[in-house]
């Protein structure tokens, strides 16, 4: 018998179009050449059109090309599709996967004489990996590996799932009885327990059976448009800082006046192949519905780019949302968009849609949350001030950018920046496809006579803006001395909270503390 070879399979049965999914497929590819770069390597996965592009991507990348074939659809697709005794081993890919698909291939794969043998590759959970048991060594090896996975999956639901709810009455405790922590100070409530892991959204799980854009449309009301304020300042009153968003810094595209889709073919969560961003937003804009979840924290861009394409957010886990997170944005609205697709399986109407652009230019623009930032700092639009952040030039910030983007807009030349971004403006020759998220958004978005040309001493200013106080929290400290005169506006604009000690530090100081992820509040509607 000859060499045998490697097969792994993708399990991940993900929705969206064929563009994305590559982006899924193509990080594959590169772990399973990595895994047996010398081995014959088989790799399955789920559509042709998605086997074709990934023989485009692999050849050239590797000395030993992989086979690539189909993976059917049907239960027993995995015999048909290959020839298991060929097979040393089999490696299946779970991350991103459906339950009934994992159990499909587990089966199959036992019933042709395979064994558990703990993972090939990543975190646990991220693959499986099995191996003909052809001698007693093999079989022993395999029942340790498999062993060892399941002890460390214990102790993974022991810290985080058992543990977590004493860790958190520990803290709450603590901070009720004033032992080392303030209430007051205490913005994330689950004290940094990790959350779910975002892959395990499938928008599928929302739809109805039938869902679709020849049934019949359904309406919500938004939230108020003094709920931003109301959150903002209850907020501000419980914690001392105020809440500060995520903004769009450039015009929104105009609502489509019939969209193709239900929901746009975009899956948060995976490397999208798109070269241009207005390619992007226009495929958000032939949809009604554009999914979305939370990324790292609450509140993040692609959000916006729904909203600025002209399409309504699907939020799958809005129902989650903590009171003081997303202040800016109608969470009411969220909610109940996701209750309306699940019950209906419908496209929201033309007004809803309306609504949420109207809510977009009210509320989340750049230049309305700069407004917002010197209104709570007890400035107003004709203040003259001094933004900081000393590696946004070569660093970019989402939270950073975004606000000296709406600064410049809102105040022009008052606003001065002590070390230029020259990549925010429409005549830089930087590269801006090799920026974060590749510059969408926030990339060529102000006139060339925006920049400034100039930086007076600090007492010239009435506010010194520090735009990320995390990466520059010597500076900060350094123009509080100097400048103590001035308003002080610190933002901490990060996806995790910062903790009780830090919150405690950065309230003291006497700056004005804006703060993007505040994990407080009760979830529900509020």
């Amino acid at each position: 018998m000859g060499e045998l070879a490697t097969l792994v399979i993708q399990a991940a049965d993900v929705w969206g179009d064929e563009d994305d999914s590559l982006g899924h497929d193509r990080r594959l590819l590169e772990e399973a050449v990595h895994y047996r770069a010398t081995k014959q390597l088989m790799i399955l996965l789920p559509t042709h059109a998605r086997c074709e592009r990934a023989v485009e991507f692999t050849a050239g990348h590797t000395a030993r090309s992989p086979q690539i074939r189909e993976l059917a659809g049907d239960a027993d697709g995995l015999a048909s599709a290959v020839d298991l005794h060929t097979m040393g081993e089999i490696v299946v890919v779970c991350r991103g996967a459906r339950a009934t698909q994992i159990r499909s291939l587990d089966r199959q794969i036992r019933q042709a004489g395979f064994q558990r043998c703990g993972r090939a590759w990543g975190a646990a959970g991220d693959t499986r990996r099995y191996v003909r048991p052809d001698s007693l060594n093999v079989r022993l090896a395999a029942v340790a590996q498999e062993t060892r996975v399941h002890a460390g999956a214990v102790v993974v639901r022991v810290r985080d799932g058992w543990a977590q709810p004493l860790r958190r009455a520990f803290g709450n405790g603590r901070a009720a009885l004033g032992w080392g922590v303030h209430k007051r100070d205490v913005l994330d409530e689950d004290w940094g327990a990790p959350h779910e892991d975002r892959m395990r959204w499938d928008v599928r799980d929302v739809l109805p059976p039938g869902a679709g854009t020849t049934l019949p449309t359904w309406t919500i009301n938004v939230d108020a448009p003094d709920a931003p304020g109301r959150r903002a300042r209850a907020c501000f009153e419980e914690h001392g800082v105020w809440p500060i968003s995520f903004s769009y810094p450039r015009e929104p595209l105009p609502l489509a006046p019939h969209p193709a889709h239900l929901i746009a073919p975009i899956i948060p969560g995976l490397p999208y192949s798109f070269a241009d961003e207005r390619t992007y937003l226009d495929t958000y804009a032939g949809a009604f519905l554009g999914v979305t979840h939370r990324k790292a924290g609450w509140d993040c861009f692609r959000h916006l780019e729904i909203l600025a394409s002209g399409a309504v957010p699907l939020m799958l886990d809005a129902e989650a949302i903590p009171r003081y997170a997303m202040v800016h944005y109608p969470t009411d609205a969220l909610r109940a968009v996701r209750d309306s697709v699940s019950r209906t399986g419908g496209a929201p109407s033309d007004t809803v849609r309306e609504a949420f652009r109207a809510w977009l230019s009210h509320h989340l623009t750049s230049r309305v949350l700069a407004r917002y930032i010197l209104e709570s700092a007890g400035l107003d639009d004709d203040a003259r001030v001094l933004f900081v952040d000393e590696r946004l030039p070569v660093m970019p910030d989402y939270q950073s950018v975004l606000t000296l983007i709406g600064l410049q807009q809102l105040l022009g030349t008052r606003c001065n920046v002590a070390f230029p971004v020259d990549y925010i403006y429409e005549d830089t020759r930087v590269d801006t496809a090799q920026l974060y998220g590749r510059g969408f958004g926030y990339s060529r978005a102000l006139p060339a006579e925006f920049r400034s040309t100039s930086v007076s001493a600090t007492d010239q200013y009435d506010a010194i803006i520090i735009g990320s106080v995390t990466r520059n929290m010597a500076l900060a400290r350094k123009l509080l001395r100097e400048a103590p005169s001035r308003a002080h506006i610190w933002i901490h604009g990060e996806d995790t909270p910062p903790t009780p000690g830090e919150v405690a530090e950065l309230r003291n100081s006497g700056a004005h503390l804006f703060v993007r992820a505040i994990h407080t509040g009760p979830r529900g509607r509020g």
